[in-house]
């Protein structure tokens, strides 16, 4: 079984007013291509999928987005083969 863990990837970031939006685009079409190319069976992700606890549409659609393509291009193919752990630092209320 092979599993790809991956972690904090703060979708909708701004660094200094600059939005990220563009590599967060470029990273998670990568990510999608690996996980192709080197036919992984579990996707991990740890931590911050999104920047804040109240994510724009715009990031949301990315994620969501995502998790359609890698669930239907890829060889794992099912939505259950992809785990997410929330970060311990995030409070019900963040």
């Amino acid at each position: 079984m092979k599993i790809l863990h991956t972690a904090d990837w703060h979708l909708g970031q701004t660094f200094y007013e600059y939005s990220r939006h563009d590599e967060h685009v470029r990273f998670l079409d990568w990510l999608c291509r690996l996980i192709k190319e080197r036919k992984i069976d579990v996707l991990l992700v740890a931590g911050d999928v999104f920047d804040g606890p109240n994510p724009s549409a715009e990031s949301q659609r990315l994620y969501y987005s995502f998790l359609r393509r890698v669930t239907t291009e890829c060889p794992m193919g099912r939505a259950r083969d992809m785990m997410r752990i929330e970060p311990a630092h995030r409070s019900a209320s963040a």
